[in-house]
C-alpha cells in the first residue's frame, strides 16, 4: 500500500475512534504530539490528510494572524457526517 494512503488510513481511524478531532477540528500538533507511527511531524500529518481532504473527510482552515500578531495557523475541520459512521 502507498505510504500516503497507509498514513491516511491511520489518521482516519484515529478520527473515527475520536482519538483526534472529536471536537470537530484538530491541528497537526494535536496529532504528532501523540507520536503515532507515520504521524510524527507536521509534514507527515499533512501528507496523511491529503487523501482525507480529497475524500471529503477533512477541510483545511487557514487562520490568519490577528491584529495582535502571531503566526498564521492551519487546522483541519472534520466532516460532521463522519460522526454517523458506526464503530466496528
Amino acid at each position: 500500500i502507498d505510504p500516503e494512503l497507509h498514513h491516511a488510513r491511520s489518521l482516519g481511524n484515529k478520527i473515527i475512534s475520536g482519538k483526534v478531532g472529536a471536537e470537530g477540528q484538530f491541528t497537526a500538533r494535536d496529532v504528532y504530539n501523540h507520536d503515532w507511527s507515520g504521524l510524527t511531524s507536521a509534514e507527515g500529518v499533512k501528507l496523511a490528510a491529503g487523501p482525507l481532504i480529497r475524500a471529503g473527510w477533512l477541510r483545511e482552515d487557514f487562520q490568519q494572524s490577528g491584529s495582535g500578531g502571531g503566526r498564521p495557523s492551519l487546522r483541519y475541520l472534520v466532516n460532521p457526517k463522519l460522526r454517523q459512521i458506526p464503530l466496528p
